[in-house]
């Protein structure tokens, strides 16, 4: 890929800079056509994060989260009994294996610039993608085609993200291909996991929600809905449609579900509903549903609805303030009922000399405590106990 930022650069002044951004995708294409030489290291997960408003990037490490065998999960109790057992609660453990992982993944990162695939650790340059297929959609779509056509999973894998932007922005012009290219590369697991900031929204879900201004991407993206097994991805759908602007497609497929005569669609359509971070369809959530089953689920559901008014509730009574005690009391409150939806609030809150204060502290306090609920909502579908694994694999094998 060419020097970073050179896409940006290219997107704003265009001609013969973009023709030689242009020549550098086309090169990248041909060396990232072959594996590259070096392993990722096991058990660790390389992430980049965007800030598509700054152009800034993060970049992190973390645990590979993966289903681990029964002896497997005997050895993680064993390592957690020993941590808390630990003089220091575990801390002095916890710090070594940040360093541990962070040593590993920047080890990784050396050795494949030395080899000559560091672009394989590296974040797509978005705005240039974009722009050099809106000027010939022809080119990015043979480069898509390439990216597809790749036999070797590891060369694929490599050059998901890449195809990922371009398939989002040929969504209007090659809506077909953007489709394939969807269906094939948001399950692949790339070198580096590229999420966009604030909102950590990861690169498959940003690329498909943005290209579901299309009727196949937006059909896409209703299956992606239809077939959440719990109420943390219905959660994190509903927030990244929202933050990316496709709130008006939310609502036509709300719409839609609630209007639908199966009672596990319109359960779907009240918990989406009660999980945006703001919603026009309060009358569904208040409607008189019985006692059976979607009375539970509209019950469930004004009770989450209710807490994110609660949140931001406290939140502004923080933030107003000028009494750092009276600051941090609504902040504690806020906390005792905020999950992720509380980050659209965050920034709508005004600077005051408090937030600029203490507010770093109250947000990340506020990220730990809704990252935590939402694990909790990994438990549950419409607010009630989410059905097993057989479940799933018994319905699978009855269609």
């Amino acid at each position: 890929m060419p020097p970073r930022f050179a896409g940006e650069i290219a997107a704003a002044l265009g001609g013969p800079v973009m023709d030689a951004f242009a020549a550098g995708v086309d090169t990248l294409m041909r060396r990232l056509s072959a594996p590259a030489p070096v392993s990722a290291p096991r058990g660790v997960d390389l992430f980049i994060g965007l800030d598509m408003a700054s152009a800034g990037a993060t970049r992190w490490a973390e645990p590979r989260q993966e289903k681990s065998a029964p002896e497997g999960q005997e050895g993680d109790l064993e390592a957690l009994v020993q941590r808390v057992n630990a003089p220091d609660g575990g801390l002095a453990a916890d710090r070594e294996e940040r360093r541990s992982l962070q040593q590993s993944a920047e080890d990784y990162r050396q050795r494949l610039s030395l080899s000559g695939f560091g672009e394989v650790a590296t974040e797509p340059q978005i705005e240039g993608l974009e722009a050099a297929t809106s000027k010939d959609p022809e080119r990015s779509a043979r480069w898509l085609r390439g990216i597809l056509a790749q036999s070797d999973p590891h060369a694929r894998a490599q050059l998901a993200n890449v195809g990922l932007v371009i398939a989002q922005a040929l969504a209007d012009d090659r809506e077909d291909l953007c489709v394939e290219a969807l269906a094939t590369l948001r399950g692949l697991r790339t070198p580096v996991h590229i999420v966009i900031e604030p909102e950590r929204i990861p690169l498959p879900d940003w690329a498909l929600i943005r290209a579901a201004r299309a009727s196949g991407p937006a059909a896409l993206l209703a299956a992606e809905y239809e077939v959440a097994r719990n109420d943390a991805r219905l959660a994190e759908l509903a927030r990244f449609t929202d933050a990316l602007g496709a709130g008006a497609w939310l609502d036509g497929w709300t719409n839609a579900a609630l209007a639908d005569p199966h009672p596990a669609r319109v359960a779907r359509a009240l918990t989406v509903t009660a999980l945006r971070p703001a919603t026009s369809h309060v009358a569904a959530l208040e409607k008189d549903r019985g006692t059976g089953f979607l009375g539970e689920v509209a019950a469930h559901a004004r009770a989450t609805a209710g807490r994110r008014c609660w949140a931001r509730h406290w939140l502004e009574i923080a933030c107003g303030s000028t009494d750092p005690v009276a600051f941090w009391a609504a902040g504690t409150l806020a906390a005792r009922v905020a999950d992720l939806r509380f980050f659209a609030d965050w920034r709508d809150l005004r600077d005051t000399p408090l937030v600029l204060r203490f507010g770093a502290a109250l947000g990340e306090e506020l990220r730990q405590v809704a990252v935590k609920r939402e694990r909790e909502r990994q438990r549950t579908l419409f607010g009630l106990k989410a059905p097993d694994d057989a479940f799933w694999a018994a319905l699978r094998g009855s269609v």
